[in-house]
């Protein structure tokens, strides 16, 4: 039964609102006459001027003053202060009435990225049989608007999220959107036969970076934040490239190798200095074989990882291979100095179910939401560490396990959690309230893209 069932939003609202002109201020105008040259003003006032002429003969006293003469000089002087100030009070006011530039709204890579949830992206069909409709919601929840509907037979292969960008790869084609999932477009038609091994975007999402496999040869590929030419940066001779971070400025990327469509692991980690073209293995005191999931930081300077057990003592019957098991480690590792901090030990050896069978733990590490304090998740708890603690604290427990983690920060956290990975809650969690909300439940015929951000 499909249990995103709310109904499409016919209206469409933009995730991320453009931020409209406001009509300019009229500001009353007073009309204002016409000022005189200096010579309208000279004759004009030379009209009135009488020219007294001298007396023949001086008198022996003083003589009284000329009122008349006083009168029109200061009528004179009157007449120059007033225009003064009325062209005054016209200069400014006409320049206050002069349209003034109203801030911009900036370019998607330009964006000041403020890191706060702003939707949910993803895709959802009714069933095997439907084509996939791709949607997007409010992050704090509310109804999902419908963006557009896939051919029935495609398949949504990867996909990544930074910032207002999403991104996902099918069997034949990549799609990008530029505005938090509201919209969509192809921005790569893939040969026939190439596969997309690993997607992601640059740290500051100006850029999105793939693992693109034909014949054998996997070639790291990146398209640039406003370019439909993709840009070959270097081959791997390995089955999978596997890209955990990319940094345009520090011309850096770190990728894992492996094998792609198989159940092998992850055969080493590398980063390479694009600016050089040269790849240093990283993580070389840990076995590649025992990293259950890793993460790497925004700035590329740290990682997280959970680690198992190889425990060979443990019985694989007719199964070749090893068996993963406790205890579990989760570490933080500083890149520069190859430092590393246990962050939390979990399990005991031989450990085992109620029922008898080996117990089998699963994790999910990461980084807060613009921060290199780690996170970890196991079953249904989620812990924070900051650097330089004696261990991490616990920040949320669930009802359900944890399977989804699509956004966390010191106070929000996204989280799908439940029976199973077909079958959760997607909830929007206030760490300081302690209140939650749900966006959808989410099944096996859902595909969650991510969380944008403004």
């Amino acid at each position: 039964m499909d249990k995103d069932t709310s109904t499409p939003n016919s209206n469409e609202p933009s995730p991320s609102p453009e931020v409209q002109p406001q009509p300019e201020p009229t500001t009353p105008t007073t009309t204002m006459p016409k000022p005189q040259d200096d010579d309208q003003l000279l004759a004009s006032v030379s009209q009135n001027m009488t020219e007294d002429e001298p007396p023949e003969e001086p008198p022996a006293t003083k003589p009284p003053r000329n009122k008349k003469k006083l009168l029109i000089i200061l009528l004179v002087v009157l007449l120059l202060s007033g225009m003064a100030a009325g062209g005054y009070y016209w200069f400014t006011n006409q320049k206050s009435q002069e349209p003034q530039e109203s801030a911009q709204v900036p370019a998607a890579a330009e964006i000041t990225n403020a890191y706060l949830p702003n939707t949910v992206s993803y895709a959802f069909r009714d069933d095997q049989a439907s084509g996939y409709s791709l949607f997007w919601r409010p992050a704090d929840g509310g109804e999902r608007t419908e963006v557009t509907t896939l051919n029935r037979d495609t398949n949504i292969m990867q996909s990544a999220t930074r910032h207002n960008f999403v991104a996902f790869a099918t069997e034949t084609s990549i799609y990008r959107s530029n505005d938090s999932g509201a919209s969509f477009e192809e921005i790569v038609n893939l040969a026939p036969g190439e596969q997309i091994t690993s997607l992601n975007f640059s740290s500051n999402g100006d850029a999105l970076v793939y693992g693109s496999l034909t014949d054998a040869t996997n070639t790291v590929i990146v398209l640039q934040a406003g370019s439909d030419e993709p840009e070959d940066l270097f081959e791997a001779e390995e089955m999978g490239v596997f890209i955990h971070g990319y940094d345009t400025q520090q011309q850096k990327i770190i990728y894992s190798v492996g094998c792609y469509n198989c159940d092998g692991p992850s055969l080493a980690t590398y980063s390479r200095d694009l600016s050089k073209n040269e790849s240093t293995e990283i993580l070389t005191d840990i076995d590649p074989r025992s990293v259950q999931h890793l993460s790497v930081s925004d700035d590329l300077s740290h990682v997280v990882l959970a680690q198992a057990t190889i425990d060979e003592s443990i019985n694989t019957g007719d199964l070749p291979g090893y068996y993963l098991a406790a205890p579990y480690t989760v570490k933080l590792i500083t890149l520069e100095n190859n430092q590393e901090q246990v962050i939390a030990t979990v399990g005991e050896k031989q450990e085992k179910n109620p029922n008898g069978t080996q117990r089998y733990r699963q994790f999910l590490v990461g980084f807060l939401v613009n921060s290199n304090e780690a996170y970890y998740a196991h079953e249904k708890q989620l812990f924070s560490y900051e650097t330089g603690a004696d261990s991490a604290s616990l920040l949320f427990e669930s009802t359900g396990n944890i399977f989804y983690l699509p956004y966390v920060s010191e106070e929000t956290l996204i989280v799908g959690f439940g029976e199973s990975p077909g079958d959760y809650t997607l909830v929007n969690f206030d760490v300081t309230t302690e209140e939650s909300l749900d966006i959808f439940l989410g099944d096996n015929n859902t595909v969650l893209f991510g969380v944008t951000t403004k």
